[in-house]
C-alpha cells in the first residue's frame, strides 16, 4: 500500500500518550502552530475564536480525582463552530505493521486518516477552512450535529 487509508473504521482506534504527541508535535512547525498545550477545556476555548477555527490541547481538567489520573494527557482539538459554539474532539491513533494514522473522532464511522499530525493539521487547515456565504450559511469541518 503506498499509504494510509483516507477512510477506515474507529473500532480498534486507542488514545495517543502525551509523551509521543508532544515529540510529534515539536518535530514540525505546522502541528506546532496549531499546539496550545495542556489546557483544560475552558481555556482551549479562549483560543480559538473564530467561527471554523481550531487548536490541539492536552487536556488537563483540574481538580480531577487522583485516582483518576492516567500515565498520559489524551490530546484534544477544540474547534469553533459556524454557529459560535465551542467543541471537543479527541484525536486518535490506529494502525497496523508499524504504522500509525491519526484523526480526529467527530462521531464519523468512517474517517480520513493521517500519516501525522502535521498532515492532519494541513488537511483540517486547507480543506476544513469555511467561507461564509452572504446567507451566513457554510460547511462544516467537523460534525458536531452528530453528537
Amino acid at each position: 500500500m503506498m499509504g494510509p487509508p483516507t477512510e477506515g473504521s474507529t473500532a480498534t482506534s486507542a488514545p495517543i500518550t502525551t509523551e509521543s504527541l508532544e515529540n510529534n508535535v515539536k518535530s514540525d512547525n505546522t502541528s506546532y502552530s496549531a499546539y496550545i498545550g495542556v489546557q483544560s477545556s475552558a481555556d482551549a476555548e479562549t483560543h480559538v475564536t473564530r467561527r471554523g477555527e481550531f487548536a490541539l490541547y492536552h487536556l488537563s481538567e483540574p481538580g480531577a480525582c487522583i485516582d483518576n489520573l492516567t500515565p498520559g494527557l489524551p490530546l484534544m482539538l477544540v474547534y469553533y463552530t459556524t454557529t459560535k459554539k465551542h467543541r471537543h474532539y479527541p484525536v486518535r491513533s490506529s494502525g497496523s505493521n508499524g504504522e500509525v494514522h491519526y484523526f480526529v473522532d467527530c462521531g464519523y464511522p468512517i474517517v480520513r486518516k493521517h500519516f501525522s499530525l502535521n498532515q492532519l493539521v494541513q488537511y483540517y487547515r486547507t480543506f476544513g477552512s469555511i467561507q461564509i456565504n452572504p446567507d451566513d450559511t457554510c460547511a462544516e469541518a467537523f460534525s458536531w450535529w452528530l453528537e
